[in-house]
């Protein structure tokens, strides 16, 4: 379990109850995504014998009102980031028995925030020949955005000069390039950008010699496979990070992120992930601040819609 997850769930953790008129409130701050606290929070309720109403608002904030005999529990649950919650418990003062229910759902939510980070195998050092192979098709991408520079990863999808890479951190972009060898810039045109699925395509004028094969990847992933994400060579060492996917998913924007145990540092965005046979499973998004491994991958089947007839 890493020191940053304790520190999030005990020292971070907004536990400061208020008074407002006969309500008792506290609230709390979680690192995952709304959409998962108002799923966990709602099945925790109903498997404790409480019937749940729910509402949620188009900015993804949500109130739960659960009820179980003389018990009356409200849940708000907001978005505190793209991957992290706020989550407000009320109940009327005097309740001893609410009181109880909360702190037990809270105790459950830390509980299961833990399990994000526990039960992962060490990783191997070797790296699988078909991975390796796949080099070739990352590239290293810098822009500048609001007069300041930017580096991420991409991938060429396409050798006559389509690169795939993630769409946050590009707003107000002034230029792209591509880093080619010796440290020649290549100017780049930003084609398509969905800010949803978080995805950017990128055309340059150049000929690649390789390219990934985005429909030969592989959709489906079981917790515990392990996966490789392949940055762009930089330094010429420590390009390919080994991870693991996690038990639970995340949805975010009405996007499905896969969760998963791997160094995702500064930089890695846009970084394409492999199984072990080479396959495409999908793109470094980012992790989840505070953490030190807890990462998400954008999935193959929202990188094949956004693709759609963009690629050739």
């Amino acid at each position: 379990m890493s020191l940053s997850i304790k520190f999030l769930v005990t020292i971070a953790l907004l536990l400061s109850p208020t008074l407002t008129g006969a309500v008792s409130s506290f609230i709390a701050a979680y690192p995952i995504p709304a959409a998962e606290s108002i799923e966990f929070a709602t099945n925790w309720l109903r498997e404790e014998g409480f019937k749940v109403s729910q509402t949620v608002s188009d900015a993804g904030k949500a109130t739960l009102i659960a009820t179980r005999g003389e018990e009356n529990i409200r849940i708000g649950i907001r978005p505190q980031s793209p991957l992290g919650a706020l989550v407000e418990f009320s109940c009327a003062p005097a309740a001893t028995d609410e009181h109880s229910t909360i702190n037990a759902l809270k105790a459950s939510l830390e509980g299961y925030v833990l399990t994000l980070e526990e039960g992962i195998d060490p990783v191997p050092s070797r790296i699988p020949e078909a991975v390796k192979a796949i080099e070739h098709s990352v590239t290293c991408l810098k822009a500048s955005v609001k007069g300041e520079a930017v580096h991420f990863s991409g991938f060429v999808v396409d050798r006559q000069g389509l690169i795939v890479s993630t769409a946050h951190d590009l707003d107000g972009i002034n230029n792209i390039f591509v880093e080619g060898d010796g440290g020649k810039e290549i100017p780049g045109e930003v084609v398509k950008r969905d800010t949803i699925s978080d995805l950017t395509l990128i055309k340059v004028k150049k000929r690649f010699s390789s390219a990934v094969t985005v429909p030969a990847g592989k959709r489906h992933l079981e917790a515990g496979e392990r996966i490789y994400m392949v940055r762009c060579s930089r330094n010429n060492h420590d390009d390919v990070k080994v991870g693991i996917v996690s038990r639970q998913q995340a949805v975010v924007s009405g996007k499905l992120l896969w969760q998963v145990k791997m160094d995702v540092s500064p930089g890695s965005s846009g970084s394409p992930v492999f199984d072990q046979k080479g396959r495409l499973v999908g793109v470094a998004k980012g992790r989840y601040r505070g953490t030190e491994t807890r990462g998400f991958l954008i999935p193959l089947d929202t990188i094949v819609e956004f693709l759609g007839q963009e690629k050739r």
